[in-house]
């Protein structure tokens, strides 16, 4: 039986074995882009400003099944008190192992169709406009470990997210750019240097420079700002920002040695 599960606050739960819930089929509407364009005033047309992604419904439709009328009202009352929470949360459909969505509910439809049984559409909202791998490239990317599927651009080739020398391939398996400033990416450093450690993604030419020694106890972090030892360190940076293009990024890193660099991030689709 397929299962449809929610992860709330890092705790997995099983909504088919809770609420007795048997999933007929489930589907999402297509990526809903949002194309923009600047336009000027005695000009035809527009000129291109980019496209982005709007949020999309996830659609689960279910028998609901209890053991008599009471029992049914019951359930139902605690199914809605259960998925309709005030803070995001994700769900997972097993036939989908490698992909989880970040969702809020909205108004669902249920028909009685007997005493103690219903059919329920469960639909989730999308928001971010995108899924997300079920966990991150720090977990070891095998088929075996039922937490990747196919279909979710892996290939097979042996990557490794950490290294120790100055240049290295970094694999983005999404569909999509990852930016730190709207997704989940870290990237931790460690090593020596003595000033302008220099990160340099040689696909995109992303810079980030630190300028400061780098000693070995040090720890440096990137993700949405920059940290030494968990310490702000933004004024001592360019401020640049480190982007992953899709498939295959070449890194070079300049003025350090000793180093052990990792990337933590999951993967993501529209």
């Amino acid at each position: 039986m397929t299962k449809l599960h929610m992860i709330l606050d890092g705790e997995i739960f099983d909504l088919t074995e809770m609420f007795r819930l048997r999933i007929v089929k489930f589907e999402r509407q297509s990526p809903q882009i949002i194309n923009n364009y600047i336009t000027n005033s005695g000009s035809d047309g527009g000129e291109d400003a980019g496209s982005t992604f709007d949020k999309f419904n996830y659609s689960i439709t279910c028998k609901f099944t209890t053991d008599d009328s009471i029992d049914y009202h019951l359930k139902v009352n605690e199914l809605f008190s259960f998925i309709y929470q005030r803070k995001s949360y994700s769900i997972h459909i097993e036939r989908e192992p490698g992909k989880m969505f970040e969702v809020h509910p909205v108004p669902i439809d249920v028909s009685r169709i007997a005493e103690g049984l219903a059919d329920i559409v469960l639909v989730f909202e999308v928001f971010n406009g995108f899924g997300r791998s079920f966990t991150t490239t720090l977990t070891p990317l095998t088929f075996e470990s039922d937490i990747w599927q196919f279909a979710q651009g892996l290939e097979l080739a042996d990557y490794e997210y950490t290294h120790n020398s100055n240049r290295f391939n970094i694999f983005n398996a999404s569909d999509s750019q990852i930016d730190p400033r709207v997704n989940d990416l870290e990237i931790i450093i460690k090593g020596q240097s003595e000033g302008e450690i220099n990160i340099h993604n040689r696909t995109n030419g992303d810079r980030f420079i630190y300028y400061p020694a780098l000693r070995m106890i040090d720890t440096l972090t990137l993700n949405k700002g920059a940290r030494i030892n968990g310490m702000k360190c933004g004024r001592d940076t360019n401020f640049g920002v480190i982007r992953l293009e899709e498939g295959i990024n070449e890194f070079e890193i300049f003025n350090a040695s000793m180093l052990e660099v990792s990337f933590d991030f999951p993967f993501i689709y529209k």
